[in-house]
């Protein structure tokens, strides 16, 4: 007897009875049910309401009805990933300059997403009002089981840490947040600034960098960021000093959604800082795109040529070129790429780290 003090609707009973006698043993496919008439005298109910309870599971493919034979256990087919993108923030704020990388790839990712089976998009407008507090309707879903893999465009790792708790496959761009990461190849990176910077004959290099000059566990790429450049300073011969570095000087692993105000200034900041010192580097990395807009900024009020009072190589992405950092050399890497990397870790076990290998950009002068 089915118990009636259950407060859903007599079909859904009958149901979620048959799932849990009927559909928990694989071995049992292929298996025909008992007739509608011999379930219903069985559970105490209707007729009706069992033809009911049966439909639903027809409609969902766990049973087969079949005319004139019977009802039939079906073997389920793999269920396909169901994929939700996370942005940690307004998709608004998304279209200011500086953080239009972001917005390009949810786009992007978007459209890709949108040619399978379609994709769940949660825009965390909550932020920075409740960073730091999961957010209900993406928690709600992944509990219901609704979400197979989470991309998650933008979210630092301190404040974002329940995103590392969910019972689904995380995918983190630019953040490790326990699954899948995929990041930029600042190894690559490293090598590529200070080939070219030997290439056009500085002895010397500075460093504008919206990283700050801290190692955290969260985010371990930091470390890696440094590591990699002071590796290719030693290699092509480049001198650096700590007078010549202007890093970020909060921890960047407790980044807010208004990061884009102040790396702008950074650079800005940064570039007056090297100006005024009485030995100056012959070159330098500006890396961020917004730190670079505010270097350029910088250089154009205190009538500096980052082509030959300091020979200046910038990090920008190729799809979003901007203006004022079009005629300098770039280190430069592919939306299109960090997007397909995050889509090949779809339904993928385990854990995989892919990296985008930025490619150096030179302006016909």
């Amino acid at each position: 007897m089915i118990n009636q003090l259950e407060r859903k609707p007599p079909y859904e009973l009958i149901r979620d009875a048959l799932i849990e006698e009927y559909l928990g043993d694989e071995s049992r496919v292929g298996e025909k049910l008992p007739s509608d008439r011999h379930l219903a005298a069985r559970f105490g109910v209707s007729v009706a309401t069992v033809s009911k309870g049966i439909s639903s599971l027809v409609a969902n493919g766990h049973l087969e009805r079949r005319v004139g034979a019977g009802t039939f256990i079906r073997e389920i087919e793999a269920q396909q990933p169901a994929v939700a993108i996370y942005l940690g923030a307004s998709a608004d704020s998304y279209t200011t300059p500086t953080l239009r990388f972001y917005g390009l790839l949810d786009e992007m990712l978007q459209t890709e997403l949108s040619r399978g089976a379609g994709v769940q998009h949660y825009a965390d407008m909550r932020i920075p009002v409740s960073q730091g507090q999961p957010m209900p309707a993406l928690m709600k879903d992944v509990k219901a089981g609704n979400i197979t893999d989470l991309i998650v465009c933008r979210a630092n790792a301190s404040d974002f840490w329940w995103l590392e708790k969910l019972a689904t496959r995380v995918i983190g761009c630019n953040v490790d947040l326990g699954g899948h990461l995929v990041g930029i190849d600042y190894a690559a990176f490293a090598r590529g600034c200070s080939d070219y910077l030997k290439s056009v004959g500085c002895r010397s290099v500075g460093l504008i960098s919206a990283v700050p000059h801290v190692t955290t566990e969260r985010v371990p790429s930091y470390g890696h960021f440094f590591d990699a450049l002071n590796e290719s300073f030693e290699r092509c011969e480049l001198k650096t000093d700590e007078r010549w570095v202007v890093c970020q000087e909060v921890d960047d692993s407790k980044v807010y959604d208004a990061r884009h105000e102040y790396d702008e200034e950074l650079g800005y900041r940064g570039l007056k800082k090297l100006w005024s010192c009485k030995q100056r580097p012959e070159g330098l990395i500006v890396h961020h795109d917004a730190v670079g807009l505010g270097v350029a900024k910088a250089a154009k009020d205190l009538g500096i040529d980052l082509c030959k009072d300091i020979k200046t190589i910038f990090h920008s992405n190729m799809e979003n070129e901007w203006p004022e950092l079009a005629p300098y050399p770039r280190m430069s890497y592919s939306i299109k790429e960090v997007s397909s990397a995050l889509l090949s870790c779809i339904g993928k076990e385990g854990r995989q780290v892919k990296l985008v290998r930025p490619q150096l950009v030179v302006p016909v002068s």
